[in-house]
């Protein structure tokens, strides 16, 4: 491995590398492979500490293997988080990730994630060939679209995000004749738009987190007025209990990893020369979602411990 590069260990994953690239420093985590392979994106952002950003790295790994599993495609779940650098350095910061990307050779396939910009892609892209095409966001948006359709007949949906995800879906939703209140943190012509600070309270069928993670706590549940949750943010719950609440509310939560498969699928169909198989992925996205719907609907309503219950025995089934 390349100088700079420190193996970590924890429980449940396959690797863990601790990277110093120049002005700061990355977590590569793999929580499993497939097949030899995972896949999963590049976060760039500030973070408060290293144990943090490495934090960050392992549930965001743990979550993009249960959404490989769960959708059974030919891989397993990893995820880069770099912790922002300066400007000045951010180009040699990327390029030494590829480096290290390269040189695991396949074992890690890459894309974008928060933080992440087309000049990420290309600093990679003159290192490695193992990086998802840039704007693909709409495949993700359309994996929402089917994962919140089967839920309920939407008429009111708030969209929380109007970025790569959150646009594209808006713009499904009102195709279909959906009512769409949104916000984000920057102005967008043409939709009907919200302080972002009253987004939660709004009287919708959905809420469709599309920004960032964290965004509902036990304070925050009590504030929706939504029959469903279902968007493109990843990690959307402050907690694992946040869903509890949200089922014992009867409003269905459909987690993230269920919702939001539809970048990483073209991403696996595409680096497996399949890329025509995407749209098969995206349309099974709703019976699942259907399904798992139906076994908590029998248990406790929680959707989650469903979901991750059935991944995570796909997981131990299938991973290398």
């Amino acid at each position: 491995m390349l100088p700079g590069v420190r193996e970590l260990s924890h429980p449940g994953f396959a690797r863990i590398l601790r990277l110093e690239l120049g002005s700061t420093v990355a977590f590569l985590a793999i929580h499993a492979t497939r097949g030899g392979r995972s896949f999963g994106g590049v976060r760039i952002q500030e973070y408060p500490s290293e144990q943090s950003a490495l934090d960050d790295a392992l549930a965001l790994s743990r979550a993009m293997s249960r959404k490989m599993f769960l959708a059974d495609l030919p891989g397993g779940g990893a995820k880069t988080v770099v912790m922002r650098p300066p400007d000045a350095q951010r180009g040699e910061v990327l390029t030494r990730l590829g480096d290290v990307i390269a040189k695991l050779d396949g074992a890690y396939h890459c894309g974008g994630d928060l933080g992440y910009t087309a000049a990420d892609a290309q600093a990679l892209r003159a290192r490695t060939e193992h990086v998802a095409p840039d704007a693909i966001g709409h495949y993700t948006a359309a994996t929402v679209f089917e994962a919140l359709r089967s839920t309920c007949q939407p008429h009111v949906v708030a969209v929380q995000g109007l970025g790569d995800v959150g646009r594209p879906l808006a713009e499904r939703l009102r195709s279909a004749g959906v009512r769409v209140i949104a916000t984000d943190l920057h102005p967008v012509e043409g939709f009907e738009l919200i302080d972002p600070g009253l987004i939660l309270e709004q009287e919708v069928d959905v809420f469709a987190p599309c920004a960032g993670g964290g965004v509902l706590s036990p304070s925050a549940v009590d504030r929706l007025r939504c029959r469903v949750v279902c968007g493109g943010a990843n990690n959307p719950l402050t907690d694992h209990d946040v869903a509890r609440l949200l089922a014992e509310r009867g409003i269905v939560y459909v987690p993230d990893f269920v919702a939001n498969v539809g970048a990483v699928a073209h991403g696996v169909c595409r680096a497996s020369g399949v890329e025509s198989q995407t749209s098969e992925h995206i349309l099974a996205v709703g019976s699942r979602t259907r399904e798992l719907i139906e076994l908590a609907t029998a248990r406790d309503g929680n959707v989650l411990t469903v979901a991750i219950a059935e991944a995570d025995r796909a997981i131990t089934r299938f991973a290398d």
